[in-house]
C-alpha cells in the first residue's frame, strides 16, 4: 500500500514542526488575543480591588491614569481612614477587545459603627498600550420593584378585572 505524500513528508520532524508552527499561528491569531486580553482585565480588575480593599491604595494606582492619580490616592487615603471593605465580588457585564464593563458588589462598614453597608458599583476599563487602566467607577442604583399600591377586589362568581384568579 502506498502512502499519501502528505503522511511521508509530515514524519520528517522539520516539516511537520512548520505545519504545526503554522496551524497553532492560524488558531490562535484570532480569538487568543481576545482570551489574552480577558485575562489580563481579570487579573488587574481583581489585583485593583484587592488592593483598594486591603487598603493599598499606592499599589492600586497603577490602574489610575497617570494625570489623576494623585488625586485619587489623596482621595482615597482620606475615605479608608473611617472605612473598612468587609467582601467585594466582580461581575463581568460586558468584555471588548478595547473596553470593558464589570459591576462590584461591595460589602463595608463605616468605623465606629459595625453595620455593614451593601452597595454596587460599575466599573468602566479600556485597553491602553497593552494595559487596562480604569476609566470610571460609579455607584448603581438597584432597581427597585414596582410596590401594589392598591390590591384588586377578589370575587370567585365575577369575570373580568377583580374577578378569579385562578
Amino acid at each position: 500500500m502506498k502512502k499519501s505524500w502528505w503522511r511521508r513528508h509530515l514524519r520528517t520532524p522539520l516539516l511537520g514542526l512548520l505545519v504545526l508552527s503554522v496551524w497553532v499561528g492560524v488558531m490562535s491569531s484570532g480569538c487568543g488575543q481576545y482570551k489574552n486580553a480577558a485575562e489580563k482585565l481579570r487579573k488587574t480588575a481583581t489585583s485593583f480591588n484587592e488592593n483598594v480593599r486591603w487598603n493599598r491604595i499606592v499599589a492600586a494606582s497603577k490602574a489610575i491614569p497617570l494625570g489623576k492619580r494623585n488625586a485619587w490616592v489623596r482621595y482615597m487615603r482620606a475615605v479608608l481612614r473611617t472605612m473598612r471593605i468587609v467582601d467585594y465580588a466582580m461581575v463581568p457585564v460586558h468584555i471588548g477587545s478595547t473596553r470593558a464593563t464589570v459591576d462590584i458588589h461591595l460589602a463595608y462598614y463605616h468605623m465606629p459603627d459595625p453595620t455593614v453597608v451593601r452597595e454596587r458599583r460599575r466599573q468602566v476599563w479600556t485597553l491602553k498600550r497593552g494595559s487596562w487602566i480604569l476609566e470610571s467607577d460609579k455607584k448603581v442604583r438597584y432597581k427597585k420593584p414596582k410596590v401594589i399600591r392598591r390590591l384588586q377586589d377578589f370575587d370567585t362568581k365575577r369575570k373580568g378585572p377583580g374577578g378569579p384568579i385562578f
